[in-house]
């Protein structure tokens, strides 16, 4: 029986009818169609950056005489578009792919549509402790922040933009809830949500004025109700961030760091996986503790970090980052040496794209995943020597019990330092509970 023909595997035989043998990509982006060029005898070569992955391309196509094929993400598309000017006047034939959102999501502030950082950047308006925190909400979020937001009988959006990673794919709250959107921008008010009473006003100024027009109210059973959602989160997020599992789990990393955080720390976050381990599970405790995330770019956060530390100079600034995110960025030390930019990296070590394990394992459906990994898998890299090599400050953990004295070591230097911490490979991330 003929095997019944789909997009991806079209698009892979093209590929191959043009005798193209090698592809050149960064994840996440046409996983069917890497899955399929397995059938179709074409390498697929992982990289590090949009760019690199682009510029490998030229220099297939300049050498073989056939297209040069590279493709990556929406996000990563305009570093990829900046590549393409060398073959452009290079004159050489290479073809670059990427995506986006289905129709029904376009112009709805979906992902990598519109900036997500704002919405964690409050993630320390409100400290862990306090009696009424229930966590960041979205795809990045809490599952028991989800469940308020589901439940809630109004919903107001203070400055939040109603994305889809914000909403779950605009299913929290459910459509028909009333909503209060307060924002400087009218052309988000009532975007994706019908039943809004808009208020175009600064975001401070509108909750003040919100505030003290309302009178107070006892909300006891609503409180209680809520407050077990974060009880029943707390109890199962403990189990992995006590986990005395090594290679590390990534969440004890968090609770780790939670607890050697200084202060007036600035906390830099990658995006994927760390924004979303480091959003939920990095408790802040102090007021003085400043969270900031990328807004979707890959490797943005080292060079954040850099910016950050140059911006508040006396101020300890942590990045976090994923060994993939890491790669980005990596020559970045050299500036930071040169320049006496004062920072620490911790690079969760897994020695992959893990994020991307979930979805191209869906991706294969019932092709033979033996080979699977070459779409996410990097080789081991010792992060401290790299470090050291850079004539920075580096070190490696690979048990829990020695995090706090490397980064106590690491803090104390006087030069940049990298913590290397080896974590599980391809470690998956507990996806927060949303509505179905």
């Amino acid at each position: 029986m003929a095997q019944k023909m789909t997009g991806a595997r079209l698009f892979a035989q093209t590929l191959a009818a043009y005798g193209v043998s090698h592809v050149f990509f960064m994840d996440a982006v046409l996983r069917r169609a890497l899955a399929e060029m397995e059938d179709c005898g074409i390498t697929r070569i992982l990289g590090h950056s949009e760019k690199a992955v682009a510029y490998m391309a030229d220099g297939y196509a300049r050498v073989s005489g056939r297209p040069g094929v590279c493709f990556a993400q929406s996000v990563g598309a305009a570093n990829l578009a900046a590549a393409m000017q060398d073959p452009y006047l290079g004159h050489s034939a290479v073809v670059a792919f990427t995506g986006r959102h289905v129709p029904a999501f376009q112009h709805r502030n979906a992902y990598q549509e519109v900036e997500h950082q704002p919405l964690f950047s409050a993630k320390a308006a409100m400290l862990e402790d306090h009696a009424l925190f229930r966590g960041a909400v979205g795809l990045y979020g809490r599952g028991c922040a989800n469940h308020v937001v589901a439940d809630a009988d109004l919903v107001i959006f203070a400055g939040s933009n109603t994305s889809d990673h914000t909403t779950a794919n605009y299913k929290m709250p459910k459509q028909g809830t009333p909503i209060v959107q307060i924002d400087q921008d009218p052309v988000e008010i009532g975007r994706n949500y019908s039943n809004t009473v808009g208020l175009l006003a600064d975001v401070a100024a509108g909750m003040e004025a919100l505030a003290s027009a309302c009178k107070p109210g006892q909300h006891g059973d609503w409180l209680g109700q809520t407050q077990k959602y974060v009880d029943e989160w707390r109890a199962e997020a403990e189990k992995a961030r006590s986990s005395a599992q090594m290679p590390m789990r990534p969440e004890r990393v968090c609770a780790e760091l939670t607890e050697v955080l200084p202060r007036d720390a600035i906390l830099v976050a990658d995006t994927g996986y760390a924004a979303l381990w480091t959003g939920t599970l990095v408790y802040l405790r102090h007021p003085t503790q400043q969270y900031i995330r990328a807004a979707g770019s890959l490797g943005w956060s080292f060079p954040a970090a850099l910016g950050a530390k140059c911006a508040a100079p006396e101020r300890p600034v942590i990045c976090f980052c994923g060994d993939g995110g890491f790669f980005y960025h990596l020559p970045e030390l050299e500036t930071a040496r040169r320049r006496g930019i004062k920072t620490v990296t911790i690079v969760n070590n897994n020695h992959g794209l893990s994020q991307g394990y979930r979805n191209l394992t869906t991706a294969y459906g019932e092709h033979d995943k033996s080979r699977m990994n070459e779409c996410f898998e990097y080789r081991e890299t010792d992060f401290a020597r790299v470090a050291q090599a850079f004539d920075c400050f580096g070190v490696t953990v690979d048990k829990p019990r020695d995090f706090r004295k490397a980064f106590e070591a690491a803090l104390a230097s006087e030069l940049p330092a990298v913590i290397d911490v080896k974590t599980e490979f391809a470690a998956q991330a507990t996806l927060p509970w949303v509505p179905s």
